[in-house]
């Protein structure tokens, strides 16, 4: 999906046109590939489909102030956003209790009520990352400044690239583990790393997409961190 910027004389556009979609959503105008929908059922969509529906439950079941408070939270200046190109906005108060909420199940924490009290937390501070391959003897190891995570959760997304000559490829993430609060300065990522990508070979580029997360669902900005799969 690519955003758009429109200039003076063309101010939006909305529709399909050349197979493309136009539209737009709170973060700006955009344009994806238009594609048959389907409904092929699997543990994705089945969990996107309950999970939503759960939500919209919820929220319903708030108490107008209680959706006041989150309308409030989510407008605030310290909750501002940045699309890719650069231009601020801000998410709804549905949107920021479906985020906070998603976030805390990642985590099986107990849904919230309220907005968070606390604030975000910063972005974590990346060391280096080793990447071996399958069967190496060596295991994939991510290091970070010594306690980063011993007072906040530990989210990573993943991406693997078949060819480390490839740099202008966007990535598909996946999630590739969690954890909760640890001490230490390492974490082990090779199991993890096979239970999502398979193999592990020479050849490839592991790309890792790192946040730190509180108990309240404040989720720090990413750090990202990259390396050659070696021997």
């Amino acid at each position: 999906m690519a955003i758009l910027k429109f200039g003076t004389i063309v101010t939006g556009a909305r529709g399909t046109i050349g197979g493309m979609v136009l539209s737009q959503n709170k973060a700006g105008p955009y344009a994806k590939a238009w594609r048959m929908p389907t409904k092929k059922p699997n543990s994705q969509n089945n969990f996107v489909t309950t999970f939503f529906a759960a939500m919209g439950y919820a929220w319903n079941n708030l108490t107008s102030t209680q959706r006041g408070a989150w309308d409030t939270w989510a407008a605030d200046p310290a909750q501002e956003k940045t699309n890719p190109l650069g231009e601020a906005y801000y998410l709804s108060g549905w949107q920021s209790y479906v985020s906070i909420n998603l976030r805390l199940i990642f985590f099986l924490r107990g849904l919230r009520t309220a907005p968070p009290t606390s604030t975000q937390p910063t972005a974590p501070g990346l060391t280096s990352l080793a990447a071996h391959k399958t069967g190496s003897g060596s295991n994939t190891t991510l290091s970070f400044a010594s306690n980063t995570f011993s007072t906040v959760d530990f989210f990573c997304q993943a991406a693997l690239v078949n060819s480390v000559g490839i740099n202008d490829a966007a990535p598909t993430w996946i999630v590739l583990h969690r954890a909760y609060p640890f001490a230490g300065s390492t974490i082990d990522l090779q199991t993890q790393c096979e239970s999502k990508f398979g193999i592990l070979q020479v050849g490839q580029k592991l790309l890792l997409r790192v946040n730190r997360q509180d108990t309240q669902g404040m989720r720090s900005a990413a750090s990202t961190i990259e390396a050659d799969i070696a021997a």
